[in-house]
């Protein structure tokens, strides 16, 4: 093996394990929030009134994984049939 290719293998290493860990990285509600550009209330609002997928750790601990939440909107989105006020169908 040549010196460079030493030095090649520990960094790929090293990226494969950031991919994975965040692809298992649950996220805060603050987080989330950031993620899909809304705000913490709009979060909050979305775990109440749609049951967006999450994980409820002691007393107000909540955590979220990115995963289940896109795969979640993604499925409410093309099922949902939403009134808006004013509109008439």
């Amino acid at each position: 093996m040549t010196a460079n290719a030493k030095s090649e293998n520990p960094s790929g290493e090293a990226e494969n394990q950031r991919a994975s860990a965040d692809r298992l990285r649950f996220l805060t509600r603050e987080e989330l929030a950031e993620a899909l550009q809304v705000s913490v209330r709009t979060i909050d609002a979305m775990v109440l009134e749609e049951g967006l997928p999450h994980l409820r750790l002691k007393g107000f601990l909540v955590r979220f994984y990115l995963p289940d939440v896109v795969r979640h909107l993604t499925a409410t989105a093309l099922t949902a049939k939403r009134r808006w006020p004013g509109v008439k169908r």
